[in-house]
């Protein structure tokens, strides 16, 4: 690993500016044992599109995953499912948000539900455990649901999602 104080030409000057003056931290690291739900859930909740990959034992850097490779991984793997990942695409948004009282969402399975265009339920987090959603998932009120959209319709998905 290179230090943090490897220089880089200052934009009007002749002097260097090391890394960490536009470098930004790292927030999520994930392990290469960690599910690939639980490791598109991290990225949502850090609001990154991708994150370092680093052996758990010892912390060594080993490689680098992106919520679009593991959307693709996703896409390859779907063959039953509610709704196919054909939409996803590179633009697309990844969050979480927290099922409320008043979702649409509470004590329905998501055969019964007729969601947004644009919206993708990836994962659903119960009391720390995560899930692959299917037809007969539920949610309840504190449930952390993951959804992949295009960006326009965030604002619109969130307050389905919420109730709101």
């Amino acid at each position: 690993m290179l230090p943090d104080d490897v220089g880089t030409p200052a934009a009007n000057a002749g002097e260097e500016q090391p890394v960490r003056v536009v470098m930004q931290p790292l927030t999520t690291l994930l392990d290469r044992a960690q599910p690939l739900d639980e490791a598109l859930e991290a990225l949502a909740i850090g609001e990154q599109s991708w994150a370092p990959v680093v052996e758990e034992r010892d912390g060594r850097f080993i490689g680098m995953v992106s919520a679009a490779g593991i959307l693709q991984a996703y896409r390859a793997g779907l063959n039953q499912t509610i709704r196919r990942a054909t939409t996803v695409t590179l633009g697309s948004l990844l969050f979480a948000v927290t099922v409320t009282p008043d979702s649409p969402l509470l004590g329905r399975p998501l055969r019964d539900m007729t969601l947004p265009d644009d919206a993708l339920l990836i994962t659903r987090r119960r009391d720390g455990v995560v899930v692959t959603p299917g037809g007969d998932t539920d949610s309840q009120a504190g449930d952390v649901v993951t959804v992949v959209t295009t960006p326009p319709r965030e604002h619109e998905i969130r307050r389905f999602l919420t109730g709101a």
